[in-house]
C-alpha cells in the first residue's frame, strides 16, 4: 500500500469539560469529517490533534472561530499489524537524525495504521518511502510545508 500524506491540525484549548465539544459541533455544523483525531492534556492545557477532510475548510473553520491551530504534514502508513513495524522506522529515523514529534494509530485483526509527524519532512521522506517499500506498503512522498497559523 501507498503511504498517504495529509495535515495534521493541532489544536490548543483550555483543558475544560466541553473544549473538544465546541470543536467537533463547528465541524459538524460545516460538515467536515474527522478522519484520525488525539487528544492530550497537559495540566491546564489541551491538545487536539486531527487529520479531517476537506483540510482546508477544517483550518479555515478553526482559525476564524478564534482557536490556535498549528498545521503540520504527517505520514500515514497502512500496515500490518504486526510487532516491530514502528520499531524499525523509528531507529531508521533516529539513525538519519531526524526526530518524532508526535505518532499515534491503531489497528484491528491484520490492518493498522500509523500516523507520525517529523522534525523535517523532506529528509524523512525518502527514508519512509523505502520503509514502506520494505514492508510492502508501496511508497509516498509528504507535503513539504509547516506553518504556524492563529
Amino acid at each position: 500500500m501507498i503511504p498517504q500524506t495529509a495535515s495534521q491540525f493541532r489544536v490548543t484549548v483550555p483543558n475544560l469539560p466541553g473544549e473538544l465539544a465546541k470543536i467537533t459541533h463547528l465541524l459538524l455544523k460545516a460538515k467536515v469529517n474527522i478522519t484520525g483525531m488525539m487528544t492530550e492534556s497537559l495540566g491546564e492545557v489541551a491538545h487536539v490533534r486531527l487529520i479531517a477532510a476537506p483540510a482546508r475548510a477544517c483550518f479555515e473553520l478553526l482559525d476564524h472561530a478564534g482557536f490556535d491551530v498549528l498545521e503540520v504534514p504527517v505520514f500515514q502508513l497502512d500496515l500490518v499489524n504486526k510487532p516491530g513495524h514502528l520499531d524499525k522506522l523509528a531507529h531508521e529515523l533516529a539513525e538519519a537524525r531526524i526526530n518524532i514529534l508526535c505518532v499515534y494509530g491503531t489497528g484491528s485483526g491484520e490492518a493498522a495504521r500509523l500516523v507520525v509527524a517529523v522534525d523535517d519532512v523532506d529528509k524523512a521522506a525518502p527514508i519512509i518511502t523505502k520503509w514502506a517499500e520494505t514492508e510492502g506498503l508501496g511508497t509516498g512522498r509528504a507535503k513539504t510545508r509547516e506553518r504556524r497559523m492563529s
